[in-house]
């Protein structure tokens, strides 16, 4: 889900913060650990993502990244996970994009 300096970042975090070396480990664990661990290491930085959801002819999720300048989905995602994901993907272009 990382790519770029934000994968080279959250792996330095790993093995300092959380004394949980990346390379041996990381990818062994379930999809929701990755993704918390993701998100813990996203709130360190600033970047803070919220799923929320919303009924619209039925529920569905949505993200917002609160940061400076706070950002929100512009779709509805079915489920929690898909939203999360999203938010993950679009927090790494962000952070990747910082200089």
């Amino acid at each position: 889900m990382l790519t770029g300096k934000a994968k080279t970042d959250f792996d330095k975090w790993m093995k300092d913060e959380i004394i949980f070396h990346p390379d041996t480990g990381f990818n062994s664990l379930a999809d929701k650990f990755q993704t918390t661990l993701i998100i813990e290491w996203l709130d360190s930085v600033f970047i803070v993502l919220t799923i929320n959801n919303t009924y619209y002819d039925g529920f569905h999720f949505y993200w917002e990244i609160n940061m400076a300048k706070p950002l929100r989905s512009d779709q509805g995602f079915e489920t929690r996970q898909l939203a999360t994901i999203s938010a993950i993907e679009k927090a790494n272009e962000i952070y990747n994009s910082k200089s």
